[in-house]
């Protein structure tokens, strides 16, 4: 995440928020507000997948119906699922349809730490950052929030009350003003 604040930032203002003056001085309040933030974004994940993962292990069982499936073969089928999903979403992203660009905003919104949110603005870090990395950040944000609070029994229609309800939630939403 500390790659992302450099593309978001103006050389200037990273200079200033994220980077200490000397191996002796501080880090910067920014910076340190920053680190918490992205502390939370880990935590809420690992939650996430803790939670997607206990849930998969005590619903999916082996072929045989013999008993559930081990935690680990869990892990591996919400990865496959959440790498598929992912790929489609690119996918869908790379055709750069303007349809899709209240679901890039709304989800950069989300996935997006606020301290930047608020500091550069949602319009300049979409100028500043390049397409592939924001594209990256959506699907990535879309798989994991879908499958981790789905688990593997969904369906198309699932993925589709999932996507029109964060459209519902992103209507009239504004980004956070700048500094």
């Amino acid at each position: 995440m500390e790659v992302f604040a450099a593309l978001c930032m103006d050389t200037a203002d990273h200079d200033k928020f994220l980077c200490s003056r000397d191996e002796t001085s501080a880090p910067p309040e920014f910076y340190e507000q920053y680190v918490q933030e992205i502390l939370a974004a880990v935590r809420h994940n690992a939650k996430m997948e803790f939670n997607g993962i206990w849930k998969t292990n005590h619903e999916v069982k082996y072929p045989d119906g013999s008993r559930y499936i081990r935690k680990t073969d869990a892990t591996i089928l919400l990865s496959k699922k959440i790498n598929d999903m992912q790929s489609y979403i690119l996918g869908v992203l790379e055709e750069h349809d303007p349809e899709n660009d209240w679901m890039v905003r709304a989800v950069l919104r989300r996935c997006v730490p606020r301290l930047l949110l608020v500091h550069c603005g949602l319009d300049k870090i979409v100028e500043n950052t390049p397409e592939a990395y924001l594209n990256a950040m959506v699907a990535t944000w879309i798989a994991d929030e879908f499958v981790y609070s789905n688990g593997l029994q969904t369906s198309e229609f699932g993925f589709f009350q999932f996507m029109r309800s964060l459209e519902e939630k992103s209507e009239g939403e504004v980004t956070p003003s700048t500094m």
